[in-house]
C-alpha cells in the first residue's frame, strides 16, 4: 500500500470515528435533554393529528435536515435516522424509540401505539417532561442558595483570618483589642485552622443526606424522617413523580397492576420500597384507590380514597397528580424561602458584626497608640 493510500485509509478511519462520536453525542443529548424531546414530540404529534403517516413525517424531517452541512450534529436528524433504520428493519415506532427515551415515555408511546392514539400520548410525555423540569429546577434552587450562603460565611471568616486581621495584629497585639475584636479574631483563627475539616464536615453531611434520600429505605425512614426536611421534600417530589406517571399510564389504558409493576422496575430504591406496599395491598384484593393511598402520598392519599369512592379512579388520580405538582412546588418554594431568609440573615449579621468589630479594633489600636 502506497503512502497516499495509507493516508487516505487512516483519514477514512478518523472520519468514521468522528461521525460515530458525533452521532453518539447527539443521541445522548436527545435522551438527556427534555427540551429536545418536547420539540420532537410536538412535531410528530402535530403531523400525526393532521393525518400524515409516521414514515412520511420521518422522511420529511430527514430530507429537511440533510440540507445542512453536517446534519449529524443535529440530534433530531440522528434520532430520525435511527428510527427509520429500525422501522425499515421491521420494528414498531415505539420499539425504535425505546433506547433513546426514558422508560416511562417509552411505555406511554407504546400504549398510544396499541390504542391508536400516539399524538395524545406524546402530549402526555410532553406534560410529564415539563412538570418534571419545573420540580427539579425548584429543588435545585432550594438546595443551592442556602449552601451558597453557608460557604460565603466561611469564606468571609477565612478572608478575615488570613488577610485583614493579621495586618492589624502586626500593628498592635490582640490583647489590646476590644472584646468583640478579640472574639472576631478567635472565630476567624479557628476557621482558618480548621477550614479543611469544616468543609469536609459540611460536604460529608451533604453527601450523607443526599445518599440517604434515595438509599435509606426502612420503617424508621417512613415513620420519622419523612416528616422533616429535606426527607419530607424528597418524599413529596417522588410521590408527585409517581402520581404523574401512574396517571399518564392509566389514562393510556394500562391496567393499575401492570402500571405499578412497571413503575417499580423503573424506579429507585426508595420509590420501590413504597410501591412494594401498594403491590402487597393489590395482592390482598384491595380496591384501586385503597392500593394507592399509602403514607408515601401524604395528603394526596386522602383525596384519592375520597374520589375513588365516587367510582372515577382514573380521573381522581389525574386530578390529584395535578394538585400534588402544584403543592410540591409551593412547598419547595416556601422551604427554600425560609432557609434562604435564615441564611441571608446569618450572612447579614456576620457582615455587620465583622465590620463593627473591625472598627472597634481600629479604635482600640488608635487609643493604645495615643497612650
Amino acid at each position: 500500500m502506497s503512502f497516499k493510500e495509507d493516508v487516505e485509509y487512516y483519514f477514512g478511519i478518523a472520519d468514521e470515528w468522528l461521525a460515530d462520536s458525533t452521532k453518539r453525542s447527539s443521541l445522548n443529548a436527545f435522551s438527556k435533554r427534555g427540551a429536545y424531546r418536547i420539540l420532537f414530540y410536538k412535531k410528530i404529534s402535530s403531523f400525526l393529528s393532521a393525518g400524515v403517516p409516521i414514515m412520511k413525517i420521518l422522511n420529511a424531517i430527514k430530507t429537511q435536515k440533510e440540507r445542512k452541512k453536517n446534519p449529524y450534529k443535529d440530534s433530531e436528524y440522528v434520532v430520525v435516522m435511527e428510527i427509520l433504520e429500525k422501522i425499515n428493519a421491521g420494528e414498531k415506532f415505539s420499539e425504535a424509540m425505546k433506547p433513546m427515551v426514558p422508560s416511562q415515555e417509552y411505555l406511554l408511546i407504546s400504549a398510544g401505539e396499541k390504542s391508536g392514539d400516539i399524538p395524545g400520548n406524546l402530549k402526555l410525555c410532553m406534560n410529564m417532561i415539563e412538570d418534571s423540569a419545573k420540580i427539579i429546577a425548584t429543588a435545585r434552587k432550594a438546595i443551592t442558595y442556602p449552601l451558597t450562603m453557608a460557604f460565603a460565611i466561611i469564606a468571609l471568616f477565612y478572608l478575615l483570618g488570613t488577610k485583614m486581621l493579621p495586618t492589624l495584629e502586626s500593628v498592635a497585639p490582640v490583647t489590646d483589642w476590644s472584646v468583640s475584636g478579640q472574639m472576631l479574631h478567635g472565630v476567624a483563627t479557628w476557621v482558618v485552622s480548621n477550614v479543611i475539616y469544616l468543609l469536609g464536615i459540611i460536604i460529608g453531611f451533604i453527601v450523607s443526606v443526599w445518599v440517604s434520600l434515595s438509599k435509606l429505605v426502612n420503617s424508621f425512614r417512613v415513620d420519622y424522617l419523612d416528616r422533616v426536611h429535606p426527607w419530607k421534600i424528597y418524599r413529596s417530589v417522588q410521590a408527585t413523580f409517581f402520581l404523574m406517571s401512574m396517571s399518564s399510564l392509566l389514562s393510556s389504558g394500562i391496567k393499575a397492576s401492570d402500571s405499578l409493576r412497571f413503575l417499580r422496575a423503573s424506579s429507585g430504591a426508595y420509590t420501590q420500597f413504597q410501591i412494594d406496599e401498594m403491590i402487597d395491598r393489590l395482592s390482598s384484593g384491595a380496591t384501586a384507590s385503597r392500593v394507592i393511598a399509602t403514607k408515601f402520598l401524604g395528603e394526596a392519599a386522602d383525596d384519592i380514597e375520597l374520589y375513588g369512592m365516587a367510582g372515577d379512579f382514573d380521573q381522581a388520580l389525574m386530578y390529584t397528580a395535578q394538585l400534588s405538582r402544584v403543592k410540591v412546588l409551593e412547598l419547595m418554594e416556601k422551604v427554600s424561602g425560609i432557609f434562604g431568609m435564615v441564611m441571608f440573615g446569618l450572612v447579614g449579621m456576620t457582615v455587620v458584626w465583622s465590620i463593627s468589630s473591625f472598627l472597634s479594633i481600629s479604635s482600640s489600636i488608635a487609643m493604645s497608640q495615643a497612650q
